[in-house]
C-alpha cells in the first residue's frame, strides 16, 4: 500500500514520521477566475491541485512528498470585471505564501515545490526569494501546469494555432480532470486573438480631441481566447500523463539528492 500523500488526510504522527525520510512538500497555486462560458471559475485551481496530486502519487513509494491544500485564489487583474473572478493583490498573496512556508519549515520541511496553475500569479517568485533569503537550508522549486514539457507538446501540434484562455488546452485538461464540470454545449469559438492581447485601448474622441484609455476586458463578452470546441478528454489525458511522468521524475531526483 502506497504511503499517504495528502497532507490534510494525515495525522500529526504520520507527518512527523514522514519527515524522517522526506522533507518535500508540494503547494498548488490557483485562482478563482472566469473561464469562458463553459469552464468553472476554479479551473486553474482544479488543474494545479489534481496534476500535482497525480504526480505525487506516481512517486509516492520512492519519495513520499506531501501535497498541501494550496492557495485557491490568485492575482487576476485582467478579468476582474467578470462575475466569478476574485482578485487578490500579489503583496497579500506573497505574504500568505511566505507565512505558509514558514509554518511548514518549523515542522521540518525544507524543500517546497510550487505548482502554479494561473498565468497571472507573479507572487510565487517574490515569496520564494524571501523564503530562501531567510533560511539558508530552504529550497523552493517552481513549475506550473504548462511547465515540464506540456507547453512544448502543445507547440509541437500544428493544429494548435491559438492557445490562450479557456481554450482547447484548458478545456482538454479539464475534461480529463473534472469532466462533469465542463459544459461543452456552451462552448463558443472564443474571441479575437488581437482583442484578447489588447488589454487597454486608447480612443481619441474626434468631437473634443480628448483621449480616453479604456480597459478592453470590459468590452469582451465571454472572456476567452482560443478554440475550446477542439478540446477532448483523450488529448487532455495525454498531456497530463506526460506532465505527471516528468513531475514524478523531478520528485525522485530531489529525493535522491537529500
Amino acid at each position: 500500500m502506497s504511503p499517504k500523500i495528502v497532507y490534510k488526510e494525515m495525522t500529526w504522527l504520520e507527518i512527523q514520521e514522514r519527515l524522517k525520510t522526506c522533507n518535500i512538500c508540494i503547494i498548488p497555486l490557483g485562482a478563482m477566475e472566469q473561464h469562458g462560458n463553459h469552464l468553472p471559475v476554479g479551473t486553474d485551481t482544479f488543474q494545479s491541485y489534481e496534476m500535482a496530486r497525480r504526480g505525487a502519487e506516481r512517486a509516492a513509494d520512492e519519495v513520499g512528498a506531501v501535497l498541501l491544500p494550496g492557495i485557491e485564489y490568485g492575482s487576476t487583474t485582467s478579468t476582474r470585471f467578470f462575475p466569478g473572478t476574485v482578485n487578490i493583490s500579489p503583496r497579500t498573496l506573497s505574504r500568505y505564501l511566505v507565512a505558509l512556508m514558514e509554518g511548514l519549515y518549523r515542522q521540518g520541511f525544507r524543500r517546497f515545490v510550487l505548482v502554479n496553475g494561473h498565468g497571472g500569479n507573479s507572487y510565487p517568485r517574490q515569496a520564494s526569494a524571501q523564503m530562501v533569503s531567510a533560511h539558508n537550508d530552504a529550497e523552493v522549486f517552481y513549475t506550473g501546469t504548462f511547465g515540464l514539457g506540456l507547453w512544448n507538446a502543445v507547440s509541437a501540434d500544428p493544429e494548435n494555432v491559438m492557445v490562450g484562455h479557456a481554450c482547447e488546452i484548458e478545456t482538454s485538461l479539464m475534461l480529463e480532470i473534472y469532466g462533469s464540470a465542463v459544459e461543452m454545449d456552451k462552448v463558443t469559438d472564443g474571441e479575437l486573438f488581437g482583442e484578447f492581447l489588447s488589454k487597454y485601448s486608447f480612443v481619441l474622441d474626434p468631437n473634443y480631441g480628448v483621449g480616453t484609455l479604456q480597459n478592453r476586458w470590459q468590452t469582451m463578452t465571454i472572456g476567452a481566447r482560443g478554440r475550446p470546441f477542439r478540446g477532448t478528454q483523450p488529448y487532455g489525458q495525454r498531456l497530463i500523463a506526460n506532465w505527471v511522468d516528468r513531475f514524478a521524475e523531478m520528485l525522485r531526483e530531489m529525493q535522491s539528492q537529500a
